[in-house]
């Protein structure tokens, strides 16, 4: 699992973001806050999943099976991003959120996340 620190984007923007190349075993994107925007660049002739852990939604009452978890497919050559809130998110143990791409060869595809700074 490699680690992804949330780059900052205040008033007067980003220039020049950068990304890194997606982890086989997972990223954990580190000092999430408040949350963050994850991006997921899919380089790949074939569509891939990302999946982002919840750790904090419980489970319904009565409920048999239940996964908070949330997926995203992103289509081949597309990207996608998403906002990852930290109070649901971020791991209360690790204070990381951490994303898994389940049964993907990821070796085309680049991640960033992004902070919102006042």
């Amino acid at each position: 699992m490699a680690n992804i620190t949330a780059q900052a984007i205040d008033e007067d923007g980003l220039n020049n973001p950068t990304t890194q190349a997606a982890a086989g075993g997972g990223d954990a994107i580190v000092s999430p806050g408040d949350g963050v925007v994850f991006m997921f660049v899919n380089g790949d002739a074939a569509p891939h999943d990302f999946k982002v852990d919840d750790p904090r939604t419980r489970t319904p009452s009565g409920a048999t099976t239940f996964d908070p978890d949330v997926t995203i497919n992103v289509a081949a050559g597309q990207r996608a991003f998403v906002w990852l809130p930290g109070d649901r998110f971020t791991n209360p143990t690790t204070g990381v959120i951490s994303v898994s791409y389940p049964g993907s060869d990821v070796t085309s595809c680049t991640v960033a996340a992004f902070r919102i700074v006042e």
